[in-house]
């Protein structure tokens, strides 16, 4: 299933980090991924189209990989297959050869900005993880999967200080949750 980015809003109180809302096709459901503060730094500079922008590292490497193979975008894809660690696995495939490279979510994200290279995703990890979508929504979810484990364990410290014990809960089982996984 093919992604298509939608909207980032940065987080407040959060030292820089922001959401991306990746959709389907249709825009009725989205899953978000959650953004450090360079990479957010990065997507800026190209949505404000910034100048020296084509002149970047990403940019000119894309440019050069199109002209010495004779392909363009439609020859790369990338595929997020699972969540491992609060993290989505990606890859960067050449859809002609058999080779796939491990890529950062964050920087398939990047690449499909300002080249223009499609973004899928397996279609049951995408039912599991997804929302329904609200374009511009002050309120968006967040997959307590795809959340670092640093993250929860600062989190769990919050809700157990804001007596929210149902959210404790949950926050506690997915730790104890990876914990386990890490063991085998």
């Amino acid at each position: 299933m093919q992604l298509f980015f939608r909207e980032m809003s940065q987080i407040a109180n959060s030292e820089g980090l922001s959401v991306i809302v990746l959709s389907d096709s249709a825009g009725a459901f989205a899953i978000t991924i959650v953004c450090d503060e360079p990479m957010t730094q990065q997507l800026l500079i190209r949505f404000h189209h910034l100048p020296g922008h084509r002149l970047m590292l990403p940019e000119v490497l894309t440019r050069m990989l199109f002209s010495l193979t004779g392909t363009g975008h439609t020859a790369y894809e990338t595929m997020t297959y699972d969540v491992a660690d609060g993290q989505y696995k990606t890859v960067l495939k050449a859809c002609d050869k058999d080779v796939n490279i491990p890529i950062r979510i964050s920087d398939a994200i990047l690449l499909n900005v300002f080249s223009m290279i499609p973004m899928y995703i397996d279609e049951e990890l995408f039912r599991k993880q997804r929302s329904f979508y609200t374009p511009h929504t002050s309120g968006l979810v967040i997959p307590i999967n795809t959340i670092s484990l640093e993250r929860l364990k600062t989190e769990l410290q919050k809700a157990i200080a804001e007596e929210n014990y149902r959210l404790a809960s949950s926050i506690h089982e997915e730790i104890q949750k990876r914990n386990m996984e890490k063991r085998d």
